[in-house]
């Protein structure tokens, strides 16, 4: 198993030492990400470089990755579903620095000496969240899903309950 990673950072530090990080971070550590999760629990894999960067700037690039399960929106069941998350960020202390990063970079607003490594990765892995999570094979939603197919013959006509009414009407018109 991997070992567990620091709570709190120094990124500019790191950077300057041409740090590298690898390791795992619990889920609970992310309450934002817990909250969109239709069960807590698990860890993200997570590795991270830290380096000098354009302009004296740090940079932080890194991936991370966790087997989440969320609520399927087409059955309200549950789905198992692979985050996975890539970055390339630039450590910024306010809005004009992040105005003057290549485009290869997001702004890391990093206003302190120290930081969160799990608020920095769970704003990742919120980013990777799909937008509607679902079975990728609606046959996995079961019957909810066959309930929502068309019937098997288009050309079967339903009664129509407006024409029951209106034979009734008919009825009592011509008594």
């Amino acid at each position: 198993m991997c070992e567990p990673l620091p709570e709190r950072i120094n990124a500019e530090r790191l950077a300057q030492e041409h740090t590298r990080l690898a390791g795992v971070i619990p889920l609970e550590k992310m309450p934002r990400l817990a909250q969109c999760l239709a069960e807590p629990g698990g860890d993200a894999s997570v590795e991270v470089d830290f380096a000098p960067g354009p302009a004296g700037r740090s940079v932080v690039r890194g991936e991370a990755a966790a087997k989440v399960r969320l609520v399927c929106q087409r059955c309200m069941g549950n789905v198992d579903w692979p985050l996975e998350a890539r970055f390339s960020l630039a450590l910024v202390h306010d809005d004009d620095e992040a105005a003057a990063l290549p485009a290869e970079y997001e702004p890391l607003l990093w206003p302190d000496e120290s930081g969160s490594l799990a608020a920095l990765v769970e704003d990742e892995l919120l980013l990777a969240l799909p937008a509607v999570p679902r079975h990728i094979d609606p046959q996995e939603c079961g019957t909810v899903e066959r309930m929502m197919r068309p019937e098997n013959d288009p050309d079967e006509r339903r009664d129509n309950p407006f024409n029951v009414l209106s034979k009734l009407k008919r009825r009592d018109s011509s008594s």
